[in-house]
């Protein structure tokens, strides 16, 4: 049997995570920053019950990457034409108008809180979690597959 004491260099980033290499700790801290810089994340309520309360009955967890600075407008966008969800409809028993979905903003620790299928707390009232979803023109470690906006709407 052999005893050794190592001592090694290692470069720890701002979140406390440890690299031997200098280099890839400074990407990864460039990383981490980028994504404080472009990412939002929102709650989307919808799916209003339409016999009898008008409460919404599913909520989604949307986190959104863009260089553009228009994240709820992406979310609002990806609503309408990619959910095929109404901005307005028919309210409770056909009597008036009411949203069929609305967009909050969220955290990024509300986003993670919550895995699929889980119920949010019956204590907090929320609707039945239905999904969480990435909206970027990239893919992200640790986030599921996004949707690609600027792909699929044709932006530039």
């Amino acid at each position: 049997m052999k005893e050794e004491t190592v001592t090694k260099k290692v470069y720890i980033a701002d979140d406390g995570k440890e690299f031997i290499d200098k280099t890839e700790c400074e990407e990864y801290e460039k990383k981490v920053a980028d994504l404080k810089k472009h990412m939002k994340y929102f709650k989307v309520m919808a799916s209003p019950d339409l016999t009898e309360t008008g409460y919404f009955q599913q909520t989604f967890f949307v986190a959104v990457y863009s260089t553009h600075y228009c994240h709820a407008d992406i979310v609002e966008n990806w609503c309408v034409k990619d959910m095929h969800w109404p901005i307005l409809g028919e309210s409770v028993q056909g009597y008036g108008f009411q949203r069929h979905f609305s967009v909050y903003e969220s955290t990024e620790k509300e986003y993670f809180a919550h895995n699929e299928g889980d119920s949010l707390g019956q204590f907090m009232r929320i609707p039945y979690m239905k999904g969480r979803y990435l909206l970027s023109p990239k893919i992200i470690d640790g986030y599921p597959m996004p949707f690609d906006y600027m792909k699929t709407w044709k932006f530039k």
